[in-house]
């Protein structure tokens, strides 16, 4: 448990160098580099699009800063598309969804919601699960089950959900971990609302409807990841105890199989296909 604490303590003053150089280096390479949607990249997998080119050498003092700026808390990573990125952060006693210019820092938009989230575990109070940018919208997890939608290009709210009140979730270890996956127009979340049959959640993309839930399966801080079977569109999620495929348009559940073990322990890793 000490070297898990210690790596969120340290995860603070990461986020706000990943800031600075990640967003620096997305603003010089924006002609010629593939976006980064959501958790991981394009496919959730780590792999860049493959317009994505990196310099064949670097500056002896390393790539020129272009600007910088001081950020808030929180774990969330930053998502670049369709011109501008996202940063999802902790001010005070709000979680804040802001959009900026990649090329200057500047900030085109911004918006939040109260919080008074506080760990179980570790120091961090900070939301912990990255944006995804998905046609033309903004959607946001905080760490007590708020979730946002948040049109692209202006800023404005267009639904938001309190999850964890309302299916009954418990804030868990950290908070919620689970980063968001849009699939089939329904946004899938690994809520974690045992009590109500509703460990996994589908909302309408639209308006933030609930479209099915699934499953009494508690939340991990393992992110959902699609995947094409024959052609159709399904989602491979981990949760607590379980590894899980289901179909996002009724939240059928196609197979399942253990995975993970009771106890002071966390499912964090995304599967890979």
């Amino acid at each position: 448990m000490p070297g898990r604490v210690c790596w969120y303590h340290a995860a603070v003053a990461q986020l706000r160098c990943i800031f600075l150089i990640g967003v620096c280096l997305a603003a010089q390479l924006s002609s010629i580099a593939g976006e980064w949607p959501q958790i991981l990249g394009p496919s959730r997998n780590g792999i860049a699009a493959a317009d994505e080119k990196l310099a064949d050498a670097w500056p002896a003092g390393g790539p020129p800063v272009l600007w910088q700026r001081n950020v808030g808390r929180g774990y969330a990573g930053i998502v670049i598309a369709d011109g501008h990125g996202v940063v999802f952060h902790r001010v005070a006693d709000r979680e804040v969804v802001e959009a900026f210019d990649p090329a200057t820092g500047k900030t085109l938009w911004t918006d939040g919601h109260p919080t008074t989230f506080q760990p179980q575990v570790g120091g961090g109070d900070g939301p912990l699960c990255t944006p995804v940018i998905h046609a033309g919208r903004v959607i946001t997890y905080g760490a007590q089950g708020v979730l946002s939608c948040h049109d692209a290009a202006s800023g404005k709210l267009l639904w938001r959900r309190d999850t964890h009140r309302e299916f009954a979730a418990p804030e868990g270890y950290f908070g919620a971990g689970s980063s968001p996956l849009v699939v089939a127009k329904v946004v899938v979340v690994n809520v974690g609302g045992s009590r109500q049959e509703a460990g996994i959640v589908g909302f309408a993309l639209d308006s933030g409807a609930t479209l099915w839930t699934a499953s009494a399966e508690p939340a991990s801080y393992s992110s959902p990841v699609a995947v094409d079977i024959s052609g159709e569109p399904h989602v491979v999620m981990i949760t607590r105890y379980k590894c899980l495929l289901l179909e996002p348009q009724t939240g059928a559940i196609r197979w399942e199989f253990r995975f993970g073990m009771r106890g002071p322990t966390v499912n964090a890793a995304l599967p890979v296909l």
